[in-house]
């Protein structure tokens, strides 16, 4: 787990792979490198100005480490020179910046190491600072009980209403952490929803600080985490949303199919299954090992098969309302696929209601659209989640 190529799961051309892109990186700046993720980290409010200044001074990938970590030292020291000159909005987005910062910080890093899992958890930490300063009681942090294990989880709630609020779930995918989407949680918010951001087995704190690796049963931790804010006065827990990233949106169409509370689903990245193993970028193949534990070919194509939502028993059993938005230059998720998805939601006695919007430039999971994608998102929850 600690060395990201040490899997026997790769093929000698990932091999290869691996070391040319070590090599390119000493050539081609990382910036360059790194383009396709560029939009992801737009996503979570980090500034072009740091986001190109730290890239910028990264000589190749394997200064990504302690670039990182010269960057945040500098960063929270900056803050802290400041921060009794502050005021509490200008505190709670300067902590905010900081968490975003220290996620991009820990992406880059690729081995399960202390400078990874460091960096990690003052992402959560400056996160936690921030919401509490800025909702007080309204924002709080809880352990939901499943599969024998407790997993974080933040709730967001919004201002006191004359109903109970409608409850959205985010669903993140595999390199993600629940800070990460803090901002689509904020845009639900404000839009009057009861928000959930958590992270299950083989994601984000779960992993990092617990080793919780991922399990096929992952999509039932979506129908406890409901249960577990169930009580709450302040949440209809009969009228949830769950909104996924990545496969984040498999596990999300899963988890609909088996909990009627659960009355729409934007997908937004979702494959119909992980099947085709071979096909799939080393980085991401060296997170599936991480994650789940699988070192061998046999072992990663036995996971693989296990995340699937292309079944009749799925199908036949979602009646949510499903939102899919997908992006033609989507290289992980073909558009065959998500209309395949459509064409089968849309049969008699499936989904509710299905519609699909496109972007035409849009990347996985459309990072290059955000906005939209965040406006688009609300309208349809409000839409399919409103009180009858």
């Amino acid at each position: 787990m600690k060395n990201y190529s040490n899997t026997e799961a790769y093929t000698p051309f990932d091999h290869f792979f691996l070391k040319a892109l070590r090599s390119v990186s000493h050539v081609v700046s990382v910036r360059k490198l790194t383009q396709p993720f560029w939009g992801r980290w737009r996503a979570s409010d980090i500034g072009d100005d740091v986001l190109f200044d730290f890239l910028s001074s990264i000589r190749n990938l394997d200064d990504w480490p302690d670039a990182a970590m010269a960057m945040l030292e500098r960063e929270s020291k900056l803050f802290e020179q400041r921060r009794g000159r502050l005021d509490a909005d200008e505190t709670v987005r300067e902590l905010r910046r900081l968490s975003y910062l220290c996620n991009l910080g820990q992406w880059g890093i690729l081995p399960i190491n202390d400078q990874k899992t460091s960096i990690y958890r003052a992402s959560r930490d400056y996160c936690f600072e921030a919401e509490t300063l800025a909702f007080g009681d309204r924002f709080r942090r809880f352990e939901v009980e499943w599969n024998g294990h407790a997993f974080p989880a933040n709730l967001h709630l919004p201002p006191p209403q004359a109903r109970p609020a409608s409850l959205i779930v985010v669903v993140h995918g595999l390199d993600d952490c629940k800070e990460e989407h803090l901002a689509t949680e904020l845009a639900l918010l404000d839009a009057g929803f009861a928000v959930i951001g958590f992270d299950g087995p083989g994601q984000g704190e779960a992993f990092l600080l617990e080793r919780m690796l991922w399990t096929p049963a992952f999509p039932g931790i979506v129908p406890a985490l409901i249960d577990a804010v169930s009580d709450d006065p302040a949440i209809d827990s009969d009228r949830v949303g769950s909104v996924g990233f990545s496969i984040g949106s498999t596990w999300s169409l899963v988890a609909a199919s088996r909990d009627p509370r659960i009355r729409a689903v934007y997908d937004l990245g979702a494959p119909i299954n992980t099947r085709a193993f071979a096909r799939v970028p080393f980085l991401i193949k060296s997170k599936m090992c991480q994650i789940t534990g699988a070192k061998t070919q046999d072992e990663i194509a036995a996971v693989l098969a296990q995340n699937y939502a292309d079944t009749p028993e799925i199908l036949d059993n979602i009646h949510a309302a499903v939102r899919i938005a997908h992006g033609l230059k989507d290289r992980v998720v073909s558009t065959d696929d998500k209309l395949w998805l459509k064409g089968e939601l849309e049969k008699p006695g499936r989904a509710t209601d299905v519609t699909m919007v496109t972007f035409e430039d849009g990347d996985h999971c459309c990072t290059n659209h955000v906005p939209e994608i965040r406006a688009d998102m609300c309208r349809h929850f409000q839409l399919h989640l409103a009180e009858t």
